[in-house]
């Protein structure tokens, strides 16, 4: 009984890790049609031309915002004003 027990578990292994072989060959590479300096030449001018925001690319895609109209002391006043408040902001979600 122990004989068969053994037998049908390696079976099952063997028929499942082979399983996992098959869809790792699955992958096709899809080759370009440009050469890589055609790319990095491309990209040198998106670069140059503005196209391309070297942070965006990093980080994903935003906006940028420009600088602030207001001065630093407006700024630490209304946070003054808010710490001594204790009024709740729903955007605390509580941790």
């Amino acid at each position: 009984m122990n004989i068969k027990h053994i037998l049908s578990v390696t079976a099952i292994a063997f028929a499942t890790t082979s399983a996992f072989a098959s869809e790792a060959t699955q992958f096709s590479d899809l080759g370009g049609n440009l050469s890589r300096a055609e790319v990095r030449a491309d990209l040198s001018r998106a670069l140059a031309d503005g196209h391309i925001n070297r942070v965006a690319e990093l980080h994903g895609s935003f906006d940028q915002i420009g600088a602030g109209v207001r001065d630093r002391a407006d700024v630490r006043e209304e946070a003054r004003m808010a710490a001594h408040s204790n009024t709740f902001s729903p955007l605390y979600d509580g941790a």
